[in-house]
Formats: C-alpha cells, structure tokens, sequence
C-alpha cells in the first residue's frame, strides 16, 4: 500500500493533488469528528450529571419513608437508586463512567457515588443512569462522518478525472509540446491563446525562451562553421608559402630550423582550432547521429591506428576485451573517445616498456597504464591542463573525452597508485561529471 501511495505521489501533478486533497480532507475530518465527538459526550454528561443530582435530592425526600437496608435498590423514571451500606461519615460526592454486566450483557452507565444524611442516619447511596442511547446516538455520529468522508474522496477522484483534468491540460499540452520539439533546430510556437492567465503567461514566456534558444544556437552554429574556415583558410595559406620557402637553396640551416618552428607552431594551432570546434559541437549536441556501435571492434581499429608508436616504444599491451559490446552513439564520437583515452595512455607511458591493460565488460571499460607521477590527479580532465613534463600536448584530449561522457550520460573517474595510472569509463551511470 505505502508503494502504491508513493507511486500516486511520484506520478504526475493531478495524482500529487488529488493525494493532497485525500489527506486534507482526512486531517480535517478526522480532527473536527474527534473535537465534535469529545464536545457533544462533554455536554452528554453535563446533562446527565444534572439529572442524577436532581435524583439525588428526590431520593433524599423519599428515604424517609423507605427507610432502606443495605443492598436495597429500586428504578426511578430517570436513573437506578442502590443503597450500599450505612455510611459512619459523609464525604463528597463522585461522579464517572462505569460497565456492569447484567444477564451477560455489558451495560455502560453514568455513576454518582453520594452521601446522605437522614434522621440523623448516613447513607451510602449509589445512583445510576444508563448511557446506551448515547452511545448508540455518538456511534451514528461517527457512522455519518465516516460516510461523509467516503463521499469527500469519492467527490475529489470525479473532480480529479473530470474537472482538474480538463483545468490542467493546456499546462500538458505544453508540457508535451516541449518535449517533443527540437528548439535548437526548429522553431517552436506555444499556443498565446489559453483562457487561464497563468497558463497564458507561462507560453508567453516560453516563446521568448524558444525564440532566443533557436537564434542564439543558429548564430553561435554558425560562427563556429566560420570561425573554422576563417581560421583554417589563412593556416592553410602560410603552410603553402612555407612550403615554398623551405624549397629556396639560399636557406642556411637557422632558417630551416626556424622554418621548422614555424610549422609546428601552425600544426599545433590547427589542432588546438580542431580541438575546440569538436568541443563547441559537442556541448551544442550536433552530432544527432545514433547507431549500433561495436566497442570492442573500435578499440581495435584505436590500436592498429597507433600501431607504429606502440611499436616504437616496445609497449606491451594486454586486452580483456568482450565482443559484442554494443553502445547506442554516434560512430565518430565513440572513435574519438577511445582515440583519445588510448592515445593518453600511450602519451603518459615510459619511453620504452611499458604496459598498457585494456579490460571490456558489457557495462565498462578500464585502461591501465603505466608511467611517471601525475601530479594534476582529477584535474586530467579539465580544459588545457597538461603536466609540466609534457609541455607540448594541448591538454584537450581528456577535456574532450569528458564533453562525449557528459552528452551519453557516462560515468568517467581517474585514479592513479604510485606509476599506475587508471581510468574506468561506466557505460551505464547516470551520474555526470561535473561541468
């Protein structure tokens, strides 16, 4: 029952209202029945009360004449008298509730325990008043409330299905609207037309969202296409012109080491454009291409592309890789992830033997590497950090391998132990890095 309650609340608005609505209602009826209840059986006794004390005066005129023994009792038209024994001294008078059972049955009555005093006799007397047709009246009472609240709830789930149901859908048409509509690419209009205010002002502001979310990611998709060619134009044109100084043979060996210089200056910069245009589109989710992607047949095409250097710095590398890991992405994104993730593991390794472990489950993947002291630790993925002892890398790599983590909901952590560097990507976390 608790997880049908909690599913109702955790639903949707209407469920979440008509719950609230339920528990009012219960508080409230339950704490109005409870007072009326104390009040009325309050005034129930007050009332009986004053009727035992006017037998008790009646009772005191008529001793006299009945003289009773102890044990004696007889009925009265308002209450039952019982005299229980010759009484030595008087004292105050005391009235409660009792239960006495007569011919097996249980009888609640109102009691006043009283003294008198008759020629110059005491008498213990006591006097009683039976209170079923109280309870009896109390019991219906609580029955009509009972009823009262079954047809609150009842009258709450119609006004759920048939009232708040209709008041709210402008709300869930726009809600669905905006889940279905691709306001980046398209241009979304939400209806302006609704009777309620609130729900009118709401699209109203929605549109002014839409709008500037449309044009601002057109715009900025469009200075980045730009901002590419601007950039990559005039790089392409001084790589030519160096091209063709370096054929000159009036160049002395200065000039070809500046020469030298000069492209890897330009090399570095076209990287770094490359880099940060991948990122920009990336974080603007413009690659909507999903398809089956084979994890493990990417980590291998990864390794035969970095073959030569792998070679050259005689690395041992040690695969646990399952086949047939299948991801839901996009073909190029997956590549340059695990380019990335396997190129920084060769990077960061020693110069020569050194062993990079690869391990593929169906929900992770882990790449051991050894090599030097890290001494940036969590900051590997952080926008152009990069050890001091690689001073030429761009420190992009990883920022871009976390941009690709965050855009498919994957967990990615780094930990190193001592020259054992770890890095564990989690497919199916729901846990994203921090921006």
């Amino acid at each position: 029952m608790a997880l049908g309650i909690n599913f109702l609340i955790m639903n949707n608005l209407l469920n979440r209202t008509l719950i609230i609505l339920i528990f009012s209602s219960l508080i409230i009826v339950g704490v109005t029945s409870s007072l009326q209840f104390f009040w009325i059986k309050q005034k129930i006794e007050k009332r009986v009360d004053r009727t035992l004390k006017r037998e008790k005066k009646l009772i005191k005129e008529q001793i006299k004449d009945i003289q009773p023994e102890t044990g004696f009792s007889y009925n009265t038209n308002r209450a039952s008298v019982k005299f229980i024994s010759n009484s030595i001294q008087l004292s105050n008078d005391s009235i409660y509730n009792g239960i006495m059972i007569e011919d097996g049955e249980k009888i609640n009555y109102r009691i006043l325990n009283t003294f008198l005093e008759v020629g110059g006799q005491n008498y213990k007397v006591e006097i009683r008043k039976e209170l079923e047709e109280t309870n009896t009246f109390i019991e219906s009472l609580y029955f009509t409330f009972l009823i009262t609240l079954i047809l609150v709830i009842l009258m709450f789930i119609l006004f759920k299905y048939f009232l708040l149901k209709n008041t709210w859908l402008p709300f869930f048409k726009t809600l669905k609207q905006l889940k279905d509509s691709d306001l980046q690419n398209n241009l979304t209009k939400f209806s302006e037309t609704v009777n309620i205010k609130e729900f009118n002002d709401l699209n109203k502001e929605l549109n002014e969202i839409a709008n500037r979310i449309y044009y601002e990611y057109q715009g900025q998709k469009k200075f980045i296409e730009n901002l590419n060619h601007e950039l990559m134009t005039p790089l392409a044109i001084i790589k030519t012109k160096l091209e063709l100084i370096i054929q000159s043979e009036n160049l002395n060996e200065n000039d070809l080491k500046l020469i030298s210089s000069i492209f890897d200056a330009i090399d570095r910069l076209t990287k770094l454009n490359q880099s940060l245009i991948l990122i920009s589109k990336i974080e603007n989710n413009q690659f909507e291409e999903v398809e089956k992607v084979s994890i493990d047949e990417c980590i291998n095409d990864v390794l035969n592309s970095f073959e030569d250097q792998i070679r050259i710095q005689k690395i041992s590398i040690r695969k646990q890789i399952k086949s047939k890991v299948i991801l839901d992405s996009n073909e190029m994104l997956m590549f340059v992830l695990l380019s990335n993730l396997i190129k920084n593991a060769i990077f960061h390794n020693y110069a020569e033997d050194g062993i990079i472990d690869i391990i593929l489950k169906d929900d992770y993947l882990v790449i051991k590497n050894t090599g030097a002291v890290n001494e940036l630790n969590q900051l590997v993925f952080e926008r152009f950090k990069t050890s001091k002892k690689h001073g030429q890398s761009l420190g992009l790599g990883l920022s871009i391998v976390k941009h690709i983590c965050i855009l498919y909901k994957f967990k990615i952590a780094y930990h190193q132990d001592n020259n054992l560097h770890t890095v564990t990507l989690n497919f199916n976390s729901s846990e994203l890095l921090q921006n």
